[in-house]
């Protein structure tokens, strides 16, 4: 992979430990420079959620590379810019791949959705440590509702609304969601991760409930002739397995 530095004169230097930091370089047109201190890494699902689901246990992680950090912004602070921010980074050339991919994503497909559906992008960067190509992407830090959820069955109906939005504009996570794809803001439940994103048609925008409750098992939904999006029926029943809620 061949990283062409930006013509934008603006950086995001981000420390990664007492000895390592990244100097990296706007991919698109990003208009604030800034340090980034990474405060703690954001692994599995937040606390509001393992209220919600006391016995998920997400699956192994090969490492941990999102983080909650805090923006040091070098001159004037940017309004659309918060100084409390997610970062994802990226080490490698295979993983820096998957991260330009999914800022592409965030950048024209989703942009959209940005704060509706799925978290705000506020910019990525790219660069190199030593030999190593490096990326970083800065997004909304998402922690939890602004009023306590008490019920699963009302958390996975929002948030297969929030699948049925992203498919509806024509993209897939392409990928099993579990609980730990999904972030809470406010009152709303947002899709993360679109490393392995890809176009989608969905020749039908599955129901997901009906008076205010699931169904699954109607006759339109479950059949199995085409009319139907698999990967959304599919996603409900696992996440309605996981809350526990009955599917009939």
């Amino acid at each position: 992979m061949t990283i062409s530095y930006s013509p934008y004169n603006n950086s995001l230097t981000v420390r990664f430990s007492q000895m390592v930091e990244f100097k990296l370089f706007p991919w698109f047109d990003e208009d604030f420079s800034a340090h980034a201190r990474l405060n703690y890494p954001l692994f599995g699902i937040g606390q509001p959620m393992q209220k919600l689901f006391p016995g998920y246990v997400p699956g192994d992680y090969e490492s941990v590379n999102v983080f909650a950090a805090t923006l040091d912004f070098s001159g004037p602070p940017v309004d659309d810019v918060p100084k409390d921010v997610c970062i994802k980074l990226a080490r490698g050339v295979d993983e820096v791949v998957r991260l330009s991919h999914e800022a592409s994503v965030y950048r024209k497909e989703l942009a959209k959705l940005w704060g509706i559906a799925v978290p705000k992008m506020y910019g990525f960067f790219i660069g190199h440590y030593e030999d190593t190509p490096v990326a970083c992407l800065v997004l909304e830090l998402c922690l939890g509702p602004s009023v306590p959820l008490c019920d699963p069955e009302e958390f996975i109906r929002l948030a297969m609304q929030n699948v049925r939005k992203v498919h509806t504009i024509g993209i897939t996570q392409n990928m099993p969601l579990e609980l730990h794809h999904f972030v809470m803001k406010d009152n709303k439940v947002l899709l993360v991760d679109f490393s392995r994103a890809v176009a989608h048609r969905c020749n039908y925008a599955m129901p997901v409930y009906t008076n205010q409750r699931f169904c699954l098992n109607r006759e339109d939904v479950n059949d199995d002739d085409g009319h139907n999006c698999s990967e959304l029926i599919t996603i409900a029943k696992e996440n309605m397995r996981t809350a526990s809620v009955p599917s009939s």
